[in-house]
């Protein structure tokens, strides 16, 4: 009788014991979870060849206007460790990375890690954030059209609010197809109109072209991928 009873007691304290093993490892998760953050992707920068670099942040867009107590930053290359003093990037106080005569040996993923505390009591968060920096060339070959549109008067604010709007719009309808849009010449104008006088119309002037990392064989209307492609408008991949 004793025997039997003692079976069922042991089992009962091994299941105890793996439960608590299994909330010690769910704690233990939720403990680096509440100080490691991650952001797996990288975004794509390109940098023009012999030409200095866009300041390449090291927080995200909710962090940009937020207090951060004792920041920390540290960013590390295809090369390794970037120090602040490098001769071909610098680190600013604020943790962003700048190149000032960009190489194409210099194309590769960069990492920043940052640590900072939101309020003084609480515990250090981390933060990685990574980057795929490019060099590239003037463009070899790119499409340009002409748009016009009905506007308000010359000088009305609405024009530039509708001039924005636009390239929103066009740069989301191109998305998907690898390529990038860009506004070459923006003009307004006095028309005289057959049948209804004078009106105020809006002349654009766009350039469709494929992005580094893409290019357009043959005038096709995709930008294929490649990713030895390091120029705006490539025709070939090599």
């Amino acid at each position: 009788m004793e025997a039997s009873a003692l079976g069922p007691a042991r089992r009962g304290r091994r299941r105890t014991r793996a439960a608590g093993s299994l909330l010690s490892r769910a704690a233990i998760l939720l403990f680096i979870s509440a100080f490691l953050v991650r952001v797996p992707s990288s975004v794509k920068v390109y940098v023009m060849l012999h030409q200095k670099s866009p300041h390449v942040l090291c927080v995200t867009q909710r962090l940009r206007n937020a207090e951060l107590i004792d920041p920390s930053f540290q960013w590390h290359g295809p090369k390794g460790k970037i120090v602040s003093e490098n001769r071909t990037a610098q680190i600013t106080s604020t943790g962003s990375l700048v190149f000032q005569n960009f190489e194409e040996s210099m194309s590769g993923i960069y990492t920043c890690f940052l640590e900072y505390k939101p309020t003084v009591e609480e515990i250090v968060k981390r933060l990685q954030l990574k980057y795929a920096i490019y060099a590239y060339r003037e463009p070899h070959y790119y499409y340009q059209f002409t748009a016009r549109y009905h506007a308000a008067p010359c000088n009305s604010i609405y024009n530039i609010s509708f001039e924005k709007k636009l390239i929103q719009i066009l740069s989301k309808l191109l998305l998907d197809l690898s390529c990038e849009i860009s506004l070459l010449k923006s003009e307004c104008h006095h028309v005289k109109m057959q049948r209804a006088g004078l009106q105020n119309e809006l002349f654009f002037t766009f350039s469709v072209i494929c992005s580094p990392g893409s290019y357009n064989p043959r005038d096709g209307i995709h930008c294929l991928q490649c990713n030895s492609s390091l120029v705006y408008g490539a025709k070939t991949c090599l």
